[in-house]
């Protein structure tokens, strides 16, 4: 209510300083006071302009309600990214890990197989030498 008003006293006083040109109003002076009329198509003017600023504050509110929603949309993306993040990271430890055993397992076996092998052919190399 008190912006409606402070909106409409400023308008009035607009009306005065612009002068009779600008919004076609009369200016009387009648014992000593200065009377401002106002025409209808001012108070058309007039209420068009509240009209307007109530429909932009509005507007306003509306968006600073979807930027509130985009940023809190970005935040969530945000964290949905870095468990994902860290997901893949823990999946590529254990992937190197698995891998690493396995390799330890192909080399043990490729030891222990070259290791019998040396063996036997040592034994066969004696057994065919005598």
């Amino acid at each position: 209510m008190k912006r409606g008003l402070k909106l409409i006293l400023c308008l009035i006083i607009l009306l005065f300083i612009k002068g009779n040109n600008l919004f076609g109003q009369r200016i009387i002076e009648y014992k000593g006071d200065t009377l401002i009329v106002i025409t209808p198509q001012n108070v058309i003017t007039m209420n068009s302009i509240i009209v307007e600023r109530d429909y932009l504050e509005k507007e306003v509110f509306i968006l600073n309600d979807l930027n509130n929603i985009k940023d809190s949309t970005i935040q969530k993306q945000k964290q949905i990214i870095s468990i994902t993040e860290e997901s893949l990271s823990q999946t590529k430890t254990r992937n190197e890990l698995i891998i690493q055993e396995q390799a330890y397992k192909w080399k043990k076996e490729v030891w222990t197989w070259s290791g019998v092998s040396a063996a036997v052919g040592l034994v066969l190399g004696v057994l065919l030498a005598k």
